[in-house]
């Protein structure tokens, strides 16, 4: 009874606790013990189940958008007091986008790397990439989101965003 409470205990640890999309393996051992581990078991043993554990904690899209920042960085520059600012940052969230943030105020390195990528210290700007993004209304940051290969929310209907610059 101890046993099977445990094993319980473990099995949603494990499926809690998972980071990542994982294997789950359920066998016994030579000496009839069931074991419930991430890892194959050893070769003789004898497995009962083995399942494919969903990430928990992030969806596929989420994952996805994740991965291609590291090549493909999402890049918001803004300053404090910035109502257009706001909106851009609202608008990158309302699709689910992850970027990155440098506030422009007092923050000399981003003056720097801005004035590198762009030649100036506008406020807000945002690249996709190596791509200057001029249109901040969320139907051309959605578009540009897509063909820079992420993967934004849908909006449910009813759900809506101020929309500049379009």
């Amino acid at each position: 009874m101890l046993c099977n409470r445990l094993a319980v205990l473990l099995l949603a640890l494990l499926i809690s606790s998972a980071g990542t999309a994982a294997t789950l393996y359920k066998w016994v051992d030579a000496e009839g013990n069931i074991t419930y581990q991430d890892s194959p078991p050893p070769d003789e043993s004898q497995v009962l189940e083995q399942r494919e554990l969903a990430d928990s904690g992030i969806d596929e899209r989420d994952q996805h958008n994740q991965r291609l920042m590291r090549t493909k960085p999402i890049d918001l520059y803004t300053t404090e007091n910035c109502e257009v600012c706001d909106l851009v940052r609202f608008n990158l969230n309302q699709l689910g986008l992850p970027f990155n943030e440098q506030n422009l105020f007092e923050n000399k390195t981003a003056q720097d790397q801005l004035k590198e990528r762009s030649g100036g210290l506008n406020a807000p700007t945002l690249y996709l990439g190596e791509q200057l993004i001029s249109s901040y209304g969320l139907s051309s940051m959605k578009a540009a989101s897509i063909v820079g290969g992420f993967r934004p929310r849908d909006l449910d209907e009813g759900q809506s965003a101020t929309d500049v610059n379009e």
